[in-house]
């Protein structure tokens, strides 16, 4: 794992990097089997406590390690600039684009809200490219950032540096809307035009057609839709001609297109036969027709692209437009082995074209056709067998020999066989978002996983000293605490954790080690990231687990308000709060920092000042020396620490992911030690 300076830590997390994330199935779970579930549940006598007190119990700690705050975190995933995301209304944004508050589509195909997010420089400076040859698709991440996997075990969250060719990601299905009783308002497609309406009709200046100012997306119009992004384009003076080109023997769609383009729109067509090119053109001249179709197909043959609002359609609207686009551009070979094969000059079109197809569930392959005597170099998209009924159900019927298909499905959707994995050297920024509740979302049509330990180690480190502390058993201290099997507990293998998951470690499922050798089992006795970052993908191993369930915080409480901080640091019960607070890197005179960006993190507050007009809490950082500038009256705060005053307490406790431990049942009242000297 890479090694991380103050100011390296600080401008990641100034950038967007999550070190504690936010669970609320978990936080209701664990809160729900806490025997004092809120520090004023535990024992009433202790309220009022540290009122009008300094409370300074972090001076215990450096009693016994002078140097226990300079042990600094290193710890990151995410992707390139670029990759695309799926939002909640269908709609696609690049990653860096993305907004607190926006909502993208989760792997269970709902919409969740984005909470965090994540700009920094990648630890490791490597990204891996990695390649879907069948689908055409790349993906851009940094070693650690997991996607889903799937395999004869079922699903699983895999870290890309794990991943090898032939392993299953998943592409997933969609159905995010229901159009099926859309009406479009044809004014909206004319607006810069001069024309008149009534409530029911609309018709253009010096045109002599009225149309219907309403009508319906029906399943016959996104038909007409498909079969114009194959074979239709606009032309004339103003852009006011749609024109269908179609064979010559193609009668059926000549016909339909006429009779449809009149019922929808009340809209004549003129028809031209090229005969020596075997060519029927079917024209409209209308260009509230035009601006319509051109604004759900956009572009010439080469550049054609399908609106977005035809890619989130409902699942007949999609099959319909389908069906007119492989009328248009498909063939469908024998009754032996059904096979349909799509081509396009246009790339764009394909991508398109697949995205509805992948939405649907429905196989298929792309490739890239090379340049014939007659046609240049196309693009090519291929389904087999029973894929092939699922947009012509009639010719299951009609198929003498039904073909075996590779069934590469599965619940979520499609599985996208990984071609090749490419490394590279990279020193650009990355991006990552969280998302609530579900922790993922859809990358490059990919589905990904998102993107605390050292604050919860510091404040149980503060809670032990003041027992030892008071009961005057130093060598009972033996060294500071371990971080690596709290961290480990988080339950993946990516970056960050919630405070909640690492208040269970410690209280519950493990317990507390410290900086030492536990020879035959681990060695704890230096920091060693890549320790935890491992054990987030398979857990804790179960005999370092057992070592740490000797040593268990006995009650562990949520803190809400500033004057429960306040009366548990006045009795050494130390405090960790997870947040999304950022502060500066500079100290005034008091020792106060000001709220200054976004962090999401987790510290831990150690002291308590309520002898002024507000109560000022000592907030411990777990980065080093990667800030400065003065201290208050009453004596030094250790490197990395810094003040805050009341309000940004609140602000900080009013996120909810704030516990105190106690090595005690509840938390009784308890002297602190007579602090006159100074460790510092």
């Amino acid at each position: 794992m890479p090694k991380y300076t103050p100011k390296t830590l600080y401008e990641m997390y100034s950038q967007g990097f999550s070190g504690c994330l936010y669970e609320p199935e978990h936080m209701e779970k664990f809160m729900g089997e806490l025997k004092y579930a809120y520090f004023s549940d535990a024992d009433r006598s202790i309220r009022g406590s540290g009122k009008g007190k300094l409370s300074v119990p972090f001076r215990s700690v450096l009693r016994f390690d002078k140097l226990v705050y300079e042990e600094r975190q290193t710890t990151g995933d995410c992707f390139v600039k670029g990759t695309q995301i799926l939002m909640s209304d269908g709609s696609i944004k690049n990653i860096e684009d993305i907004k607190v508050g926006d909502e993208v589509i989760t792997h269970k195909s709902r919409p969740k809200r984005v909470y965090e997010l994540i700009n920094k420089l990648p630890s490791e400076k490597e990204i891996n490219h990695i390649y879907i040859n069948k689908y055409k698709k790349t993906l851009s991440t940094t070693n650690d950032h997991k996607l889903l996997v799937f395999s004869d075990n079922g699903y699983e969250w895999i870290e890309t540096r794990h991943l090898k060719e032939g392993d299953l990601l998943v592409l997933p299905k969609q159905d995010i809307s229901n159009m099926d009783d859309l009406k479009l308002d044809l004014s909206k497609y004319i607006s810069d035009l001069d024309y008149s309406s009534t409530e029911s009709t609309i018709r253009v200046k010096n045109s002599k057609n009225t149309l219907p100012k309403f009508i319906k997306l029906s399943t016959d119009l996104m038909w007409l839709f498909g079969l114009y992004s194959a074979e239709g384009g606009i032309d004339g003076k103003n852009k006011e001609r749609i024109t269908f080109n179609l064979h010559i023997k193609e009668t059926h769609l000549r016909d339909r297109i006429v009779y449809l383009l009149k019922e929808i729109f009340n809209a004549e067509c003129t028809i031209l036969n090229r005969l020596n090119n075997n060519v029927c053109c079917v024209r409209c001249c209308n260009i509230v027709v035009s601006r319509l179709f051109s604004y759900f197909v956009c572009g010439n043959q080469w550049s054609k692209s399908i609106n977005r609002e035809i890619i989130n359609s409902s699942k007949y609207h999609k099959l319909s437009f389908l069906r007119g686009w492989s009328d248009g551009d498909g063939s469908v070979t024998t009754l032996r082995r059904r096979k349909l094969v799509g081509v396009s000059v246009s790339k764009t079109l394909i991508q398109n074209i697949s995205e509805i197809l992948i939405s649907l569930q429905i196989q298929h392959t792309i490739t890239n056709r090379k340049p014939r005597k007659q046609s240049k170099e196309a693009h090519q998209i291929d389904l087999y067998g029973d894929q092939v009924y699922k947009i012509y159900p009639e010719l299951s019927i009609l198929t003498k020999k039904q073909a075996k298909q590779n069934k590469l499905t599965c619940s979520l959707g499609l599985l996208a066989p990984i071609t090749k994995i490419i490394k590279e050297t990279y020193n650009n920024n990355v991006y990552c978002i969280n998302v609530e509740e579900d922790h993922s979302f859809i990358a490059n049509g990919i589905i990904s996983h998102n993107c605390v330990s050292h604050g919860t180690r510091n404040a149980v480190d503060l809670t032990r000293a003041i027992e030892i502390h008071v009961n005057h058993e130093r060598e009972a201290w033996i060294a500071r605490g371990a971080t690596e099997p709290i961290y480990g507990s988080r339950g993946h293998g990516g970056q960050g954790m919630s405070c909640s998951r690492a208040a269970e470690f410690v209280s519950n499922l493990g317990g507390f080690l410290v900086r030492k050798n536990y020879e035959g089992v681990i060695d704890l006795s230096k920091y060693n990231s890549s320790i935890g970052s491992r054990w987030g993908s398979i857990g804790v191993p179960e005999e370092v687990k057992k070592l740490a369930q000797k040593h268990q915080i006995k009650t562990v409480s949520n803190i809400r308000t500033v004057e429960e901080a306040r009366d548990a640091l006045a009795n050494g019960y130390g405090i960790n709060v997870c947040s999304g607070y950022g502060f500066s890197r500079t100290r005034d005179n008091k020792g106060i920092a000001k709220p200054s960006g976004s962090w999401g993190h987790s510290m831990a507050w150690t002291a308590c000042d309520d002898t002024g007009k507000e109560p000022l809490f000592l907030v411990q950082n777990s980065w080093g020396k990667w800030n400065d500038g003065g201290h208050p009256d009453w004596g030094k705060i250790p490197d990395g620490s810094f003040l805050i005053t009341s309000d940004v307490a609140a602000g900080m406790l009013r996120g909810g992911g704030s516990f105190a431990f106690s090595a005690f049942d509840g938390f009784p009242l308890q002297k602190l030690p007579n602090y006159g000297f100074d460790y510092l």
